[in-house]
């Protein structure tokens, strides 16, 4: 298996091993939305010019990443298949924030060039993994038939993620300073703004106001508070 991904951070070697997997991290380096879209042209090279063949190349999030790939796949006989996780990937309805930051001039470019691209370059995928029933509904809507889409949530090692003891958890409270008698609802994710966490924030006064022993915990990492 190899992975290919964008270099996010500049401290990251180029190329690693992680836990027995290849990793190869793509120019152009660093966050925002331009590096994003031109991760494709790495993509694109990367899979074409590769000296042994992919038995198959998968798409996660394919929204943004799939153009290259699947330039790529059709220049090279490799079959694609595309993981959606996010709603309105098919209607490329998810880009909309990202392509809103772009300039004026360059976003309406982009956009009726995608408008005239998405069809036929997601229609290259032989096969859709859908991490929800909703989301295979979109595949299908789009006119992938069911025989094309696999339902395959998120996974979660319950060997990791597992109840704990009345004791345990009295000890995990107690070193996160957390109220032994609170109400706490974790929120787990990036801390990006098409999250819901505003929302969120602002629905939790009303909970606060109801159940006064309610407490929300947010964790997660994430760009910074301007992140889309």
């Amino acid at each position: 298996v190899t992975v290919l991904t964008r270099r996010y951070d500049r401290r990251l070697p180029w190329r690693e091993q992680v836990s027995g997997l290849r990793v190869v991290r793509l120019r152009p380096s660093g966050e925002g939305v331009v590096a994003k879209w031109l991760m494709n042209l790495g993509a694109c090279a990367r899979i074409a010019a590769c000296r042994e063949r992919f038995a198959v190349v998968l798409v996660n999030l394919f929204s943004v990443h799939l153009f290259g790939p699947a330039l790529a796949g059709a220049l090279r006989g490799i079959p694609i298949v595309i993981r959606t996780a996010q709603c309105h990937e098919f209607s490329g309805a998810v880009s909309a924030d990202a392509l809103g930051r772009l300039p004026a001039g360059l976003r309406v470019v982009i956009r009726r060039s995608l408008r005239a691209a998405r069809a036929p370059v997601y229609r290259r995928a032989r096969r859709v993994i859908a991490t929800s029933t909703a989301l295979a509904r979109e595949a299908q809507a789009f006119g992938f038939p069911p025989a094309a889409i696999a339902l395959v949530p998120n996974a979660v090692d319950t060997a990791r993620f597992r109840p704990v003891t009345r004791p345990r958890k009295a000890a995990l409270r107690a070193a996160l300073g957390l109220p032994p008698d609170a109400e706490i609802a974790v929120c787990a994710g990036r801390l990006v703004r098409r999250k819901g966490l505003l929302t969120l924030v602002d629905a939790w006064a009303g909970v606060a106001r109801d159940r006064p022993r309610a407490l929300l915990l947010v964790v997660g990492g994430g760009p910074g508070p301007g992140a889309p």
